[in-house]
């Protein structure tokens, strides 16, 4: 039999007893020692009741005091038979249940508050309104009826029949009272005005009070409570008697007792003390023949920890902050009513979240341990994967120029942020339910603010990796995770397949250009040898003149192959990159003035009428002076090859403020039924029967130097019109 498992299951059970021992010592060591001020203070039920019987007495010796009932019915009487005289009608109060369940002739609030009852007259105003212009009740039934009109009658009878019925609830109210006795002397004419008992002085109480005491300071009918009996010249001795006392108010006394009791026994010193040493001595056995066990369970806590999410980490830790400090700075006497009232649940549920509240707060502890240790580790941490994740969303979006996505994103931060405060202040004063309902509902919050931030920058990272496709800036894009993730994970495959095919195409370009300069290489020593040998042929004196005509052929086809070899190799190092500019400020102007010069004889020749229109003035700009020579070389001999005999050909330089624009305009000796830019790939021709000299790669070489000048070269065709422009960047 395996004893493992139920010593593990045992020390787990002792681990668990020692931290209810310290929560129960940390509860008890907090509760405040219960002042014993008396049953009419400390309860609430009783004082309530207290003050509730001094408002009826205020209203009964005092407002009532001069008001007879017997005179008041006699004028209501006569109110009445006046008003169906006139025609008109009047209504009954309706008598009422107070909240101590005795049957009286009044409202609920009236007896709950003192004030009267709020029926409205047929001007829309209360009584309790009215009631500030007629001072005293006694006055409703000094008025003479023969002047009055039936809108004054029905009035007058609503306010009187309303005091009649306040008067009469108020005396039941005082006659029915039997669980406080309490005692109205007259100082002036030195005579007891009222009471419910026999000897208020002798009788056995458990408490009384006096008028003047501070749980009568509040106002009541305009003035002061305390202070209305004290200008009558009267003094009020309320009291709780231990005869004669209900059920209800018996029970309130033996809570309170128990109440005294409970916390004498809970407040005390020894009681802590006495805990923790209990849990000192479990936690010394666990130490000495439990510690794998115990060191386990820490282990297994502190994993349960870490795996919550960091908005709950920091709400607990904030709640138990705020649970902390109002335990150790104000009074607190909640064990004790709980005890009082034999509310065991509420005790162990108070026990319990205490010992929660410092299982949590040792773990938060040993946690901001473990970052102080090692602060690089925070960066490892799931909480700060999500913080950094959620900047470099944000990074995106203002990269990516989202102005509107980048503040909105601030805006649910923010959102997120603000009922921090209010939901702490709220959880740790509100019920244990409450508090958890309230917890969930803002972790609801918390998850939907999220789900809308990561779909607002999804959707502005998604356009930012979009645009930096476009411009060839990305080569591959971080996989992302969580809700709305698909769409950039498929675009990422996008993304790697035409990497994929453009590394293809690079490659093959690169072989193709490898083989041409390859090619070019092994063709240009032969062809070297032979132009040699033919040269060495025609020095020799043949008498054969078809073979001096056919060396002479084999000797031009060899100069054409060796500038189409010359071509291509040049043309591999354009597109390779290899080509390298010797730049420095030279003479645009003076370089095609040469350029024309050294072909000045191909011009007479060609019959070519050229018209040039070039400044007087240089223009200096920084260039490779051999390389640009080659392309108004190229540009200049196309215009000769495919020009007709006896046209003209145009050239025209103009200077603009950050740029100079070269123009060659020329009529074509071929019909151009193509696009110009077809022009610019290699081994095209304007001669489609390939006729004529060249290689098709002129104005391929021409563009690329050009572009590495940091220039533009561009072909119009208009009909028969070859047209070629030229920028190039001062």
């Amino acid at each position: 039999m395996d004893t493992r498992s139920p010593n593990k299951v045992s020390a787990y059970f002792i681990i668990v007893v020692i931290w209810l021992l310290f929560a129960c010592g940390f509860v008890a060591g907090l509760e405040s020692v219960m002042p014993n001020r008396g049953y009419i203070h400390d309860n609430a039920a009783v004082k309530d009741e207290t003050v509730r019987l001094a408002k009826n007495m205020q209203r009964y010796y005092i407002y009532y005091k001069n008001f007879s009932q017997e005179t008041a019915v006699e004028y209501l009487n006569s109110l009445r038979a006046a008003i169906v005289r006139e025609g008109g009608s009047y209504s009954q109060g309706t008598p009422v249940m107070d909240v101590f369940g005795r049957e009286v002739e009044t409202d609920e609030n009236y007896v709950d508050r003192g004030d009267a009852k709020p029926q409205r007259d047929s001007a829309g105003e209360s009584f309790a309104l009215l009631a500030g212009k007629v001072p005293y009740p006694q006055e409703l039934y000094a008025a003479d009826l023969s002047g009055m009109t039936a809108e004054e009658m029905t009035e007058r009878e609503k306010l009187l029949s309303e005091a009649v019925e306040n008067y009469r609830s108020v005396e039941n109210y005082l006659s029915a009272m039997h669980d406080l006795h309490f005692y109205l002397y007259d100082k002036r004419r030195g005579i007891c005005v009222a009471t419910n008992t026999e000897d208020i002085f002798n009788e056995k109480y458990y408490d009384y009070v006096e008028i003047s005491d501070s749980i009568f300071d509040e106002t009541f009918n305009g003035e002061a409570l305390n202070l209305s009996f004290a200008k009558q010249n009267y003094i009020c001795l309320i009291s709780l008697p231990v005869q004669g006392l209900s059920q209800g108010m018996e029970n309130e006394i033996n809570y309170t007792y128990r109440l005294y009791s409970a916390n004498k026994v809970i407040s005390s010193v020894y009681l802590p003390v006495i805990f923790y040493v209990a849990g000192a001595i479990l936690m010394l056995y666990v130490l000495l023949y439990r510690r794998t066990e115990m060191v386990a369970m820490r282990e297994k806590l502190f994993g349960w920890y870490m795996l919550l999410p960091v908005t709950l980490k920091i709400i607990l830790v904030i709640i138990i902050a705020a649970y902390f400090y109002r335990l150790l700075f104000y009074k607190n006497y909640a064990v004790s009513y709980l005890a009082a009232g034999a509310n065991i649940s509420g005790i162990l549920f108070r026990v319990l979240s205490a010992a929660a509240a410092m299982v949590i707060f040792v773990m938060a502890f040993e946690h901001m341990i473990k970052y102080c240790r090692r602060i690089i580790g925070i960066k490892d941490e799931p909480e700060a994967r999500l913080v950094e994740g959620c900047l470099r969303d944000m990074r995106i979006a203002a990269g990516a120029n989202e102005q509107l996505v980048l503040c909105a994103s601030v805006i649910i931060i923010i959102m997120w942020i603000l009922p921090l405060v209010p939901l702490v202040m709220y959880v740790s004063n509100a019920p244990a339910i409450n508090g958890v309902f309230m917890l969930c509902m803002y972790c609801l919050y918390c998850v939907a603010l999220w789900i809308v931030f990561k779909y607002i920058n999804n959707n502005a990272k998604l356009r930012y990796y979009i645009r930096e496709m476009a411009n060839g800036n990305i080569r591959a894009i971080p996989e992302e995770k969580g809700p709305f993730s698909r769409t950039i994970n498929n675009l990422d495959h996008v993304n790697e397949g035409l990497c994929a095919n453009l590394e293809e195409m690079i490659k093959s370009e690169r072989l193709k250009t490898e083989l041409i300069t390859n090619v070019s290489h092994d063709l240009k020593t032969p062809l070297t040898s032979i132009i040699n040998y033919l040269s060495l042929l025609k020095t020799l004196d043949l008498d054969n003149e078809q073979a001096r005509e056919y060396i002479d052929i084999a000797n031009d086809k060899a100069k054409r192959l060796n500038v189409l070899i010359q071509d291509l190799f040049e043309a591999s190092k354009l597109n390779s990159g290899q080509m390298k500019l010797e730049k420095m400020p030279s003479d645009v102007v003076a370089l095609l003035s040469q350029t024309l010069g050294e072909l000045d004889y191909k011009i007479t020749r060609s019959g070519i009428d050229f018209r040039v229109d070039l400044p007087n003035h240089p223009i200096i700009i920084d260039m490779d002076g051999q390389r640009m020579w080659r392309v108004f070389d190229n540009l200049l001999t196309n215009i000769i090859k495919y020009s007709p005999q006896g046209s003209r050909g145009y050239i025209n330089l103009q200077e603009n403020e950050d740029s100079v624009v070269i123009t060659f305009k020329n009529i074509s000796n071929y019909p151009l039924d193509f696009d110009g830019a077809e022009l610019f790939e290699r081994f095209k021709r304007g001669d489609v029967s390939r006729s004529t000299e060249g290689s098709g790669l002129g104005l391929s070489i021409a563009k690329s130097i050009v572009e590495l000048h940091g220039g533009t070269m561009e072909i119009v065709i208009d009909g028969d019109l070859f047209k070629t422009i030229v920028t190039l960047k001062k």
